[in-house]
Protein backbone atom coordinates (compact mmCIF):
# COMPACT_ATOMS: atom_id res chain seq x y z
CA UNK A 1 0.00 0.00 0.00
CA UNK A 2 3.07 2.43 0.59
CA UNK A 3 4.58 2.25 -2.60
CA UNK A 4 0.86 2.12 -3.89
CA UNK A 5 0.57 5.90 -2.36
CA UNK A 6 4.18 7.09 -3.08
CA UNK A 7 3.69 5.94 -6.77
CA UNK A 8 0.62 7.65 -6.68
CA UNK A 9 2.07 10.80 -5.49
CA UNK A 10 4.57 11.52 -7.59
CA UNK A 11 2.62 10.70 -10.77
CA UNK A 12 0.00 13.60 -9.39
CA UNK A 13 2.87 15.42 -9.48
CA UNK A 14 2.89 15.48 -13.72
CA UNK A 15 1.19 16.80 -16.09
CA UNK A 16 -1.93 15.40 -16.94
CA UNK A 17 -1.53 14.20 -20.18
CA UNK A 18 2.00 12.29 -19.24
CA UNK A 19 0.21 11.24 -15.92
CA UNK A 20 -2.53 9.55 -18.55
CA UNK A 21 -0.13 8.18 -20.91
CA UNK A 22 2.07 6.43 -17.46
CA UNK A 23 -1.13 5.35 -16.06
CA UNK A 24 -2.23 3.68 -19.51
CA UNK A 25 1.22 1.96 -19.85
CA UNK A 26 0.68 0.16 -16.63
CA UNK A 27 -2.40 -0.88 -16.67
CA UNK A 28 -1.30 -2.16 -20.38
CA UNK A 29 1.85 -4.07 -19.00
CA UNK A 30 -0.22 -5.43 -16.49
CA UNK A 31 -2.91 -7.10 -18.79
CA UNK A 32 -0.29 -7.93 -20.76
CA UNK A 33 2.17 -9.96 -18.34
CA UNK A 34 0.03 -11.00 -14.96
CA UNK A 35 -3.71 -10.56 -16.95
CA UNK A 36 -2.89 -12.26 -19.59
CA UNK A 37 -4.50 -15.51 -18.27
CA UNK A 38 -7.35 -14.05 -16.67
CA UNK A 39 -9.74 -14.92 -19.48
CA UNK A 40 -9.58 -18.47 -17.97
CA UNK A 41 -11.14 -17.42 -14.73
CA UNK A 42 -13.77 -15.42 -16.28
CA UNK A 43 -14.98 -18.18 -18.45
CA UNK A 44 -15.31 -20.21 -15.10
CA UNK A 45 -17.51 -16.91 -13.42
CA UNK A 46 -19.12 -16.57 -16.53
CA UNK A 47 -22.62 -16.68 -14.97
CA UNK A 48 -21.83 -13.13 -12.83
CA UNK A 49 -22.12 -11.11 -15.65
CA UNK A 50 -25.55 -11.66 -16.14
CA UNK A 51 -26.68 -7.97 -15.29
CA UNK A 52 -24.95 -7.33 -18.20
CA UNK A 53 -26.96 -9.72 -20.53
CA UNK A 54 -30.58 -8.92 -19.03
CA UNK A 55 -30.03 -5.13 -19.68
CA UNK A 56 -29.16 -6.50 -23.49
CA UNK A 57 -32.43 -8.42 -24.02
CA UNK A 58 -34.30 -5.46 -22.32
CA UNK A 59 -32.84 -3.25 -24.99
CA UNK A 60 -33.53 -5.43 -27.57
CA UNK A 61 -37.00 -6.68 -26.30
CA UNK A 62 -37.81 -3.07 -26.23
CA UNK A 63 -37.13 -2.16 -29.90
CA UNK A 64 -38.94 -5.62 -31.00
CA UNK A 65 -35.82 -7.15 -32.31
CA UNK A 66 -36.07 -10.98 -33.11
CA UNK A 67 -32.04 -11.56 -33.66
CA UNK A 68 -29.48 -10.20 -31.28
CA UNK A 69 -26.35 -8.99 -33.40
CA UNK A 70 -23.54 -7.94 -31.05
CA UNK A 71 -19.97 -6.22 -30.84
CA UNK A 72 -17.99 -6.41 -27.70
CA UNK A 73 -15.28 -4.32 -26.92
CA UNK A 74 -12.98 -5.88 -24.58
CA UNK A 75 -14.65 -9.53 -25.18
CA UNK A 76 -11.81 -11.52 -23.31
CA UNK A 77 -12.67 -15.44 -24.31
CA UNK A 78 -15.97 -15.09 -24.84
CA UNK A 79 -17.55 -15.33 -21.37
CA UNK A 80 -20.61 -12.58 -22.14
CA UNK A 81 -21.53 -14.68 -25.44
CA UNK A 82 -21.92 -17.85 -23.29
CA UNK A 83 -24.00 -16.00 -21.24
CA UNK A 84 -25.74 -14.58 -24.20
CA UNK A 85 -26.59 -17.65 -25.53
CA UNK A 86 -27.75 -19.48 -22.58
CA UNK A 87 -30.56 -16.31 -21.76
CA UNK A 88 -31.18 -14.49 -25.04
CA UNK A 89 -34.54 -15.63 -26.43
CA UNK A 90 -33.16 -15.07 -29.88
CA UNK A 91 -30.30 -16.18 -32.12
CA UNK A 92 -27.03 -14.16 -31.51
CA UNK A 93 -24.36 -13.07 -34.14
CA UNK A 94 -21.22 -12.17 -32.51
CA UNK A 95 -17.94 -9.82 -33.15
CA UNK A 96 -15.44 -9.77 -29.90
CA UNK A 97 -12.58 -7.29 -30.05
CA UNK A 98 -10.02 -7.84 -27.60
CA UNK A 99 -5.90 -6.57 -26.93
CA UNK A 100 -5.13 -10.10 -25.29
CA UNK A 101 -4.33 -12.27 -28.61
CA UNK A 102 -4.48 -15.49 -25.91
CA UNK A 103 -7.91 -14.69 -24.80
CA UNK A 104 -9.09 -14.05 -28.70
CA UNK A 105 -7.14 -17.33 -29.29
CA UNK A 106 -9.34 -18.98 -26.80
CA UNK A 107 -12.80 -17.61 -27.90
CA UNK A 108 -12.03 -18.86 -31.58
CA UNK A 109 -11.85 -22.35 -30.34
CA UNK A 110 -14.52 -22.00 -28.06
CA UNK A 111 -16.48 -20.04 -30.47
CA UNK A 112 -15.57 -21.13 -34.32
CA UNK A 113 -18.79 -20.16 -35.73
CA UNK A 114 -18.26 -16.38 -34.70
CA UNK A 115 -15.65 -13.62 -35.28
CA UNK A 116 -12.72 -12.46 -32.98
CA UNK A 117 -10.50 -9.42 -33.78
CA UNK A 118 -6.63 -8.63 -31.82
CA UNK A 119 -8.18 -5.34 -31.60
CA UNK A 120 -7.29 -2.26 -28.96
CA UNK A 121 -8.53 1.09 -28.26
CA UNK A 122 -5.95 2.51 -30.91
CA UNK A 123 -6.54 -0.03 -33.86
CA UNK A 124 -10.62 0.48 -33.19
CA UNK A 125 -10.98 3.40 -35.71
CA UNK A 126 -9.11 1.66 -38.73
CA UNK A 127 -11.18 -1.81 -38.50
CA UNK A 128 -14.76 0.66 -37.75
CA UNK A 129 -15.54 0.48 -41.43
CA UNK A 130 -14.82 -3.43 -42.24
CA UNK A 131 -16.70 -4.81 -39.27
CA UNK A 132 -20.48 -4.20 -40.83
CA UNK A 133 -23.34 -2.87 -38.00
CA UNK A 134 -24.83 -4.28 -35.40
CA UNK A 135 -27.85 -4.11 -32.59
CA UNK A 136 -25.81 -3.76 -29.32
CA UNK A 137 -22.08 -2.44 -28.49
CA UNK A 138 -21.10 -3.46 -25.66
CA UNK A 139 -17.76 -2.19 -23.79
CA UNK A 140 -17.60 -4.37 -19.81
CA UNK A 141 -15.45 -3.10 -17.09
CA UNK A 142 -12.37 -2.15 -20.11
CA UNK A 143 -12.98 1.82 -20.55
CA UNK A 144 -11.24 3.38 -16.80
CA UNK A 145 -8.21 1.19 -18.27
CA UNK A 146 -8.36 3.72 -21.25
CA UNK A 147 -7.18 7.66 -20.98
CA UNK A 148 -10.40 10.06 -21.25
CA UNK A 149 -9.47 10.84 -25.23
CA UNK A 150 -9.19 7.40 -26.34
CA UNK A 151 -12.32 6.37 -24.18
CA UNK A 152 -14.02 9.25 -26.15
CA UNK A 153 -12.91 7.56 -29.88
CA UNK A 154 -14.22 4.32 -28.88
CA UNK A 155 -17.58 5.44 -27.68
CA UNK A 156 -17.37 7.35 -31.52
CA UNK A 157 -16.75 4.12 -33.04
CA UNK A 158 -19.23 2.32 -31.04
CA UNK A 159 -21.70 5.32 -32.07
CA UNK A 160 -21.31 4.48 -35.50
CA UNK A 161 -21.07 0.36 -35.52
CA UNK A 162 -24.27 -0.20 -33.45
CA UNK A 163 -27.80 1.20 -32.55
CA UNK A 164 -27.57 0.79 -28.99
CA UNK A 165 -24.28 1.21 -26.85
CA UNK A 166 -24.09 -0.43 -23.26
CA UNK A 167 -21.64 0.30 -20.82
CA UNK A 168 -20.65 -1.40 -17.81
CA UNK A 169 -17.89 0.38 -15.53
CA UNK A 170 -16.99 2.56 -12.74
CA UNK A 171 -19.62 5.69 -12.70
CA UNK A 172 -18.67 7.42 -10.20
CA UNK A 173 -18.13 10.38 -12.36
CA UNK A 174 -20.96 9.61 -14.77
CA UNK A 175 -22.11 13.34 -14.75
CA UNK A 176 -18.95 14.82 -13.75
CA UNK A 177 -17.24 17.15 -16.04
CA UNK A 178 -14.22 17.36 -13.78
CA UNK A 179 -12.91 15.72 -11.14
CA UNK A 180 -9.98 13.67 -9.34
CA UNK A 181 -9.25 10.20 -10.39
CA UNK A 182 -7.88 7.60 -8.26
CA UNK A 183 -5.81 5.31 -10.15
CA UNK A 184 -8.00 4.35 -13.41
CA UNK A 185 -9.63 6.59 -15.63
CA UNK A 186 -13.22 7.15 -14.26
CA UNK A 187 -14.63 9.16 -17.05
CA UNK A 188 -17.93 11.71 -17.23
CA UNK A 189 -19.87 9.34 -19.55
CA UNK A 190 -22.95 11.93 -20.12
CA UNK A 191 -20.34 14.64 -21.19
CA UNK A 192 -18.59 12.06 -23.37
CA UNK A 193 -21.55 10.52 -24.90
CA UNK A 194 -23.11 13.66 -26.05
CA UNK A 195 -19.69 14.50 -28.11
CA UNK A 196 -20.08 10.93 -29.59
CA UNK A 197 -23.63 11.26 -30.89
CA UNK A 198 -24.81 8.78 -28.50
CA UNK A 199 -28.12 9.55 -26.28
CA UNK A 200 -28.76 8.14 -23.04
CA UNK A 201 -31.68 5.92 -22.69
CA UNK A 202 -31.16 4.36 -19.97
CA UNK A 203 -29.38 6.08 -17.16
CA UNK A 204 -27.25 4.39 -14.43
CA UNK A 205 -28.60 3.17 -11.15
CA UNK A 206 -27.13 4.25 -7.46
CA UNK A 207 -25.91 0.61 -6.22
CA UNK A 208 -27.36 -0.12 -2.67
CA UNK A 209 -23.71 -0.38 -1.70
CA UNK A 210 -22.41 2.76 -1.52
CA UNK A 211 -18.79 1.37 -1.99
CA UNK A 212 -19.61 -0.25 -5.15
CA UNK A 213 -19.29 2.98 -7.91
CA UNK A 214 -20.31 0.39 -10.87
CA UNK A 215 -22.99 -0.16 -12.82
CA UNK A 216 -24.02 0.23 -16.18
CA UNK A 217 -26.01 2.21 -18.76
CA UNK A 218 -27.25 1.86 -22.02
CA UNK A 219 -27.65 5.03 -24.98
CA UNK A 220 -28.62 5.23 -28.23
CA UNK A 221 -26.95 5.81 -31.56
CA UNK A 222 -27.67 8.57 -34.46
CA UNK A 223 -24.08 7.61 -35.93
CA UNK A 224 -23.56 7.36 -39.32
CA UNK A 225 -21.19 6.29 -42.03
CA UNK A 226 -19.71 8.75 -44.71
CA UNK A 227 -19.42 8.79 -48.50
CA UNK A 228 -15.51 7.40 -47.70
CA UNK A 229 -16.84 4.93 -44.88
CA UNK A 230 -15.70 6.98 -42.37
CA UNK A 231 -18.01 7.66 -39.18
CA UNK A 232 -18.88 11.39 -39.46
CA UNK A 233 -20.21 13.63 -36.68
Amino acid sequence: MFLKDVAKTVIDLFPEEMAAGFLAAKHRLWWRTKGSKLHLAYAQDYKTRSAIVSAVKEVLHRVGRDRARIIEFGCSGGNNLRLMREILPWPVSYLGLDFQPDAIAYARQQYPEDVFHVCDDLGLPDLVPRLGHFDVFIASAVLYYIPLDRAQTVLRCAACLADYVLVCDDLSRFHLASGRNDGLFLHPYAALCRKAGLEIVVSPERPEDPGNRHGYFVARSAGRFNEDGVCGD
